[in-house]
């Protein structure tokens, strides 16, 4: 017999005026197996939150954001550089965009950071890029002959927050 599990059952098969010890015993072992298993409940949990959490904003953004040092210069040549991005191994789309702060009003007003993205490139429109819960993000492509040149998308919670809607 390994040496732990006699240690192990000389305490929990006490004798009768050593029962105190074999209920502490039992009731440690209960204590510990429930820390254990509320332990590992938790990191499932935590992980999982992580992993959609992770999922989700790494969804709405770009992985990768390449800029140049000098923000207001623009990158020189960028067209070159998302040819260059594209052709790398796994990359499943890559679009020369413009950050620019902004305020935002529709009857309230509301700060906001700007993405100006050139949605000519097809991979725009791929799937798995947005959650679209109104309208269609080919609207926002403008024609010349298009009186309505200015056109946004805006997420759910900036919507609520100015009191927008589609159209």
């Amino acid at each position: 017999m390994k040496f732990e599990l006699y240690v192990a059952l000389r305490y929990l098969k006490a004798k009768r005026k050593q029962a105190v010890i074999s209920v502490i015993t039992v009731i440690s072992i209960l204590g510990v197996t429930a820390g254990v298993m509320a332990l590992i409940v938790a990191l499932a949990i935590s992980t999982g939150f992580r992993e959609d959490l992770q999922s989700k904003l790494l969804r709405g953004t770009a992985h990768i954001n390449v800029m140049n040092i000098q923000v207001l210069d623009g990158i020189a040549n960028y067209p070159e550089l998302v040819a260059k991005i594209k052709a790398v191994d796994g990359v499943r789309s890559a679009l020369p965009t413009i950050y620019q702060n902004v305020l935002l009003s529709s009857g309230r007003q509301t700060p906001a950071i700007l993405k100006g993205i050139a949605v000519d490139d097809p991979t725009f429109f791929s799937d798995g890029f947005f959650t679209i819960r109104q309208g269609n993000i080919r609207e926002l492509i403008t024609n010349p002959d298009d009186p309505v040149r200015d056109k946004i998308a805006i997420g759910d919670e900036m919507a609520q927050r100015l009191g927008t809607f589609v159209g």
